[in-house]
Formats: C-alpha cells, sequence, structure tokens
C-alpha cells in the first residue's frame, strides 16, 4: 500500500517538476520576445569554419601574389611616368637654354649700326679706286726768251663739302726750274657745268623698307607710296656700305632736305674724286651751295656712270605720279 502512495509521490513530483520547466521555458521566450522588441539582435548563428586543404591555401597565396605584383607593376608605371615628365622638363629646359645662348650670340656678332654720317666719310682714309677721274690739266705759260720757264700750279682741289671747280687755274709765280719738255702748251677749256634739276615737290617723307627682299629708298605722301631708289648694287660693301647701310642713310638724307625745304635742286658733283648727286640752293648752283648739312651729298654714283642720266632718271621718279608711276631708280 505505502508503495502506492510512493508511487504516486513520485509522479505527482515529477508533473510539478515539467510544470516548472515548462514555465521555465516560457519566461525565457517572453524575455527574448521583451530583447527583440526593444532592438537588441541576438548574434545570428555562426557555424564554425572548416578547416582549408592545401589547394585553398594556394589559391590564397596566389591571390595575394598577384595582387602584389599588381601594386609592384603600379608603382613601377607611375615611376617611369615621374622620370619621363622630369627628361622632358629637362630637354625643354637645356633646349630653351641653347635657344637663349644662339641668340645671345648672333645678338653679340650683329655688327654695330654705323652712325649717321656722310657717305663718302671712309674714302678719305682709303687709297683713291683706279676708276677715278683724271686730275685737272697743268695750266702753262712759255717762258720769255732767254730766262727759265716761270711753272704754273694746276687748280687746288676741291674739298669734301662741295664738287671739284673746273674754273680756269691761276698762274702763281715761284722760283725758276727747268722747263718741262712734256707739259701742254694750250690752256684747255673750261668743262661744261652740271645740270641742276628743279623739283616743285608735295610735302614728301621718305623712309627704308624691304621690298621682295631689297632695300629701297621710299617716298610718302599721304596714304601712298612710291618707290624711289632700289639698292642692289654691292660695290661699296668693301667699305662699309651694304646696300642696307646705304639705304639707312640716303633715306635720312632725304628726309633730312625735305623737312629743311632744300630738296628744290638737283645736280651732279664730285666729292672726294667721286662722281655723287646732290642738293642745292640756286638755278645755277654747284653741288652743297646753300645746304646746312651733308655737304648737299644725296648718294655716291657707280664709278664711270651717266651722272645726267641718272639725274633725269631721279627726277622723273620723284615727280611722277599715281596716273604715271615711274620704275625706282637702280643703285
Amino acid at each position: 500500500m505505502w508503495q502506492r502512495i510512493l508511487f504516486l509521490a513520485l509522479g505527482t513530483l515529477g508533473s510539478v517538476c515539467l510544470s516548472l520547466l515548462a514555465l521555465s521555458a516560457d519566461a525565457q521566450t517572453a524575455k527574448a520576445s521583451v530583447t527583440i522588441a526593444q532592438g537588441t539582435t541576438p548574434p545570428p548563428f555562426q557555424p564554425e569554419a572548416p578547416p582549408m586543404d592545401a589547394s585553398a591555401v594556394r589559391a590564397i597565396h596566389q591571390q595575394m601574389n598577384d595582387r602584389y605584383a599588381q601594386q609592384v607593376a603600379a608603382a613601377a608605371a607611375a615611376a617611369e611616368q615621374r622620370q619621363q615628365q622630369r627628361q622632358q622638363q629637362f630637354d625643354e629646359t637645356v633646349q630653351r637654354s641653347a635657344v637663349q645662348a644662339q641668340a645671345d650670340v648672333e645678338q653679340a656678332s650683329m655688327p654695330t649700326r654705323t652712325p649717321f654720317q656722310p657717305e663718302s666719310a671712309p674714302v678719305a682714309q682709303v687709297t683713291p679706286p683706279p676708276f677715278q677721274p683724271e686730275p685737272a690739266p697743268v695750266a702753262q705759260v712759255t717762258p720769255p726768251p732767254f730766262q727759265p720757264e716761270t711753272p704754273v700750279s694746276t687748280a687746288p682741289e676741291a674739298p669734301i663739302e662741295a664738287p671739284v671747280s673746273s674754273a680756269t687755274p691761276t698762274i702763281v709765280a715761284s722760283a725758276p726750274q727747268a722747263p718741262i719738255a712734256s707739259a701742254p702748251k694750250s690752256v684747255p677749256k673750261s668743262s661744261p657745268k652740271a645740270t641742276v634739276k628743279k623739283l616743285n615737290l608735295a610735302n614728301l617723307s621718305f623712309a627704308c623698307v624691304s621690298k621682295n627682299g631689297t632695300p629701297t629708298t621710299i617716298a610718302k605722301l599721304n596714304e601712298r607710296e612710291m618707290g624711289v631708289i632700289l639698292w642692289d648694287s654691292t660695290l661699296f660693301a668693301d667699305r662699309g656700305f651694304d646696300p642696307q647701310t646705304r639705304c639707312n642713310l640716303v633715306s635720312q638724307r632725304f628726309e633730312e632736305y625735305s623737312k629743311a625745304n632744300q630738296l628744290s635742286y638737283l645736280t651732279t658733283g664730285t666729292i672726294n674724286r667721286h662722281p655723287v648727286v646732290c642738293v642745292t640752293s640756286q638755278a645755277d648752283g654747284a653741288c652743297g651751295v646753300g645746304i646746312t648739312s651733308n655737304a648737299g651729298l644725296l648718294f655716291t654714283l657707280k664709278p664711270n656712270s651717266d651722272g645726267g642720266k641718272t639725274l633725269e632718271q631721279l627726277s622723273n621718279v620723284l615727280t611722277s605720279n599715281a596716273n604715271t608711276p615711274t620704275d625706282p631708280l637702280k643703285q
């Protein structure tokens, strides 16, 4: 009998334990629900990672090696690009320095511009060329009977500022001397006077420009330009007067005479034993008469050239107009 009672008691106790366990489970569930409602998420279930085999390890190592090789290649490419940029900058700097050095050398080798001076100034220091005109003939008087011959002097050489005069020489007595057997017995006739061209020019201005690569003296009136002298001869270059220098000097003289209203009369003459075209202030004046600068010199003619023809051509060029253009004079 007591065994049945014990058995019932144990059964009741087991039921109570089961009830307590159920209540505890319900409490845990309720607590989890409250935790979820409050925003605290329990950590997810993470199964333990299985161990990796050798092939997986080799694959990971290969990926790491490939990534490292890519990084090394990218770094090398960037370094190469920077090196190329630095080399390019260095080459540009060297090139600029070379260009500047070349410019400095060219500038240093350029001849100094000749200051304004009469074109024939250097001729006085050199031996006259072989094409000089003959000197003035010696005038002589027949000596009286039984007396030593009285010598005669030649005409004095004209100074640089004016042409050589052809007037009859004056006889000057001096100490007696032996007769000159080869002297002429008659006085030569005076040479004809040089032609003087009168110009009626407007208010012209003159300048030296380059036309088709050739230095050219031009005359300007308002908006119109006309070529006056084309400088294409290098005959005087060995004396420092190349075409560009002659163009600059002669253009300056034209401009100076034009501003001073001294370009009304053109003529020809001789300065330093060279034929020249010059200006004068009189209708029958000689070269440089009444002119305040440059002895009236405009430009030197070529040896043995026809001064009268050159003067005529220059006069035609200066007095031409737009309706009757004239080719420039060539010197």
